[in-house]
C-alpha cells in the first residue's frame, strides 16, 4: 500500500495543464462508457473521505482566562459535548456526523472523518457554516487579530477494482511521467505525486496515491448485505431499512481506490471583515473542483 509522503512546500508550478478530453484512454473506466473516456477514473464516483480546517493564531493568551466561557457557550449546541479541557487545549465533539472541534492558544480546527456511522459527510457548505460559528466564538472571546496561517484539507476517494488497477491509473494521469532512466531500472508500481500550486488567490498543495482500506465491517452489516429480496422479512420496514443501511456503508467505504488529497492554505492571511473560516471553505472547495477535474484526466501520450 502506497502512503502519501509529507508535503513538499518547495516544489510549486504553475496551475495543471489541461488534456484532451476525447482521449480514447481509461483504465478504470468501463469500456462501454465514452462519456468518461479521457478520465483515469470516474468523478461522479468520488467519496468523501475527510475534511479538515485549520486557522492558526498569535498572541491567543487569554484563552487561559476564557476557555471555560467558551467552551461552555459550544458545548451548548445542541448535539456538541466536551470531550476534554485542559492548559494545552480543549476538545468538543458532536457524535451524529463525527464531527470534532479543538482549540488552543495558537489554533483552532474543526474536521469531519468517515466512520461506519458517518459513511456521508456534510456538503462543504455545510461544513463551512459550523467552521464559521466556532471559529468567530474563539476569535470573539480571545480578542484575535493576527492570524499565521489558514488552511482546508480534503480527501477524495475513488474506487478501483484494485490496487494494481489504482496504480495504472495514477501513471496515466497528467500529474504523473516517469522519466525513461527510471523506468530502465525497472517496473514501476505503487506511485505517489505531490507537489504544489500557486493559485490566484491562494496556495494549493496536491497529492495523489493508490491506497487500499482496512475496515472492519460489524458482522451485523455483513450479514444483513447478503440477505436476499427473496428472503421472508423483506417486507419488514425494520430489517429493509438495516439493508440498505449496510449498502451505504459498504459503497462507501472502497476497499481499494485512487485518493486525491488537495490541502489549500494561505500564510499571514487577512481575516476580520475580509475572510471567514466558511468563506475560505467555499473559495477552496470551488477551486477544488476544477483541480480534480485537471488532475483525473489522462495525460496524451
Amino acid at each position: 500500500m502506497t502512503r502519501i509522503g509529507p508535503p513538499d512546500y518547495n516544489t510549486i508550478i504553475r496551475p495543471l495543464p489541461r488534456g484532451n478530453l476525447q482521449q480514447d484512454f481509461s483504465v478504470a473506466l468501463s469500456p462501454n462508457d465514452r462519456h468518461f473516456m479521457g478520465y483515469i477514473a470516474r468523478p461522479d464516483t468520488a467519496v468523501s473521505h475527510r475534511y479538515v480546517l485549520e486557522l492558526k493564531y498569535d498572541r491567543g493568551e487569554l484563552y487561559w482566562d476564557r476557555t471555560g466561557r467558551i467552551t461552555r457557550t459550544l458545548a451548548n449546541i445542541p448535539g456538541w459535548a466536551i470531550q476534554s479541557m485542559d492548559l494545552n487545549g480543549c476538545h468538543l465533539r458532536k457524535d451524529e456526523g463525527n464531527i470534532e472541534f479543538n482549540f488552543s492558544w495558537n489554533s483552532l480546527s474543526l474536521c469531519q472523518g468517515q466512520n461506519l456511522d458517518t459513511p456521508e459527510l456534510l456538503r462543504e457548505g455545510e461544513f463551512g457554516a459550523i467552521a464559521d460559528e466556532f471559529s468567530e466564538a474563539v476569535i470573539e472571546a480571545l480578542e484575535l487579530d493576527s492570524f499565521s496561517r489558514i488552511g482546508f484539507r480534503t480527501w477524495m476517494l475513488y474506487p478501483t477494482s484494485s490496487l494494481d488497477e489504482a496504480s495504472d491509473s495514477i501513471q496515466k494521469s497528467v500529474m504523473y511521467k516517469a522519466g525513461v532512466a527510471l523506468t530502465q531500472l525497472g517496473a514501476l508500481s505503487h506511485p505517489s505525486y505531490s507537489i504544489v500550486v500557486a493559485r490566484p488567490s491562494h496556495m494549493v498543495r496536491i497529492a495523489i496515491a493508490g491506497v487500499e482500506q482496512h475496515v472492519v465491517l460489524p458482522p451485523s452489516v455483513i450479514e444483513a448485505e447478503k440477505k436476499t429480496a427473496r428472503e421472508k422479512w423483506k417486507h419488514d420496514k425494520n430489517q429493509l431499512l438495516q439493508r440498505l443501511k449496510a449498502r451505504k456503508v459498504i459503497a462507501h467505504y472502497p476497499q481499494t481506490g485512487i485518493v486525491i488529497d488537495l490541502d489549500a492554505f494561505i500564510e499571514e492571511p487577512s481575516f476580520k471583515g475580509e475572510l471567514s473560516c466558511g468563506g475560505f471553505v467555499r473559495q477552496a472547495t470551488a477551486d477544488f473542483q476544477v483541480i480534480r477535474s485537471a488532475i483525473l484526466e489522462a495525460r496524451n501520450e
